[in-house]
């Protein structure tokens, strides 16, 4: 136990002297009056004769013999944050996509996570496609894979529930297609714009074993077709790193 404390009082002595040589200003003589035995005591130079230099060491500091100085605020402020503060990379518009700001009456302003398309006039997002690019798309508002609007279960419909809180039925813009772990990313097949439609009837399955879906079940949905867009209408990103 005796060995550790020793160990550790050191080890701060050391990093202590160290960061006054690298800190703290280089006053190695403190000014006085008088000639010779000058010493400096708590801040201040004074002489054998018992005179004073009053600009030696006025400013808090600790001296030993011949005047030497350290400046303890420096010393100390190195020790307490060794490191500089980093500065964060503002986002940086581009062409089309503009940073989204969420903006407090007291004047704060906080980035957002979405991005506004200049272009397409709406928010959008990075998400990974299958196709190995990642996009700057709408959210999608709809979901697909469970409902088709033929008897071959092979035309899929989007579906929104009626009940959501979240969204109201009929007003989902778009929606994703399948997702699937892609080289260790999620990513979906592509985006679709949704045109809200009312099915005579409606089916659940697999070609191979498709049903009619129940009128009670139908109900509980409002139902889409969607047509694919092009993944090139949107802008493209790949990560970079500093």
């Amino acid at each position: 136990m005796k060995s550790a404390l020793k160990f550790l009082s050191g080890s701060a002595a050391t990093y202590f002297l160290m960061a006054a040589c690298a800190d703290a200003p280089k006053r190695s003589q403190a000014k006085a009056v008088g000639g010779s035995g000058q010493n400096a005591m708590g801040g201040r130079a004074t002489s054998s004769g018992g005179t004073t230099a009053p600009d030696a060491m006025n400013d808090a500091g600790w001296g030993g013999a011949s005047g030497s100085y350290i400046d303890t605020a420096g010393v100390f402020g190195t020790m307490m944050d060794p490191v500089p503060d980093a500065s964060a990379e503002p986002a940086t518009d581009g062409s089309r996509l503009k940073a989204i700001y969420q903006v407090g009456s007291d004047g704060s302003r906080q980035q957002q996570y979405n991005w506004w398309d200049s272009a397409r006039d709406e928010e959008c997002s990075f998400t990974a496609f299958a196709d190995g690019s990642t996009r700057c798309v709408p959210s999608s508002g709809a979901s697909g894979g469970s409902f088709f609007s033929d008897s071959g279960c092979a035309t899929p419909l989007f579906v929104v529930a009626t009940a959501s809180q979240c969204q109201g039925a009929g007003t989902a813009k778009y929606a994703w297609g399948t997702g699937a772990i892609s080289c260790g990313v999620f990513a979906y097949s592509g985006l679709y714009s949704l045109k809200s439609v009312v099915p005579a009837q409606v089916f659940q399955g697999t070609p191979s074993a498709c049903t009619a879906t129940a009128a009670s079940t139908s109900a509980l949905y409002t139902f889409y077709t969607g047509t694919q867009i092009p993944l090139s209408s949107f802008v493209s990103a790949t990560k970079e790193h500093g």
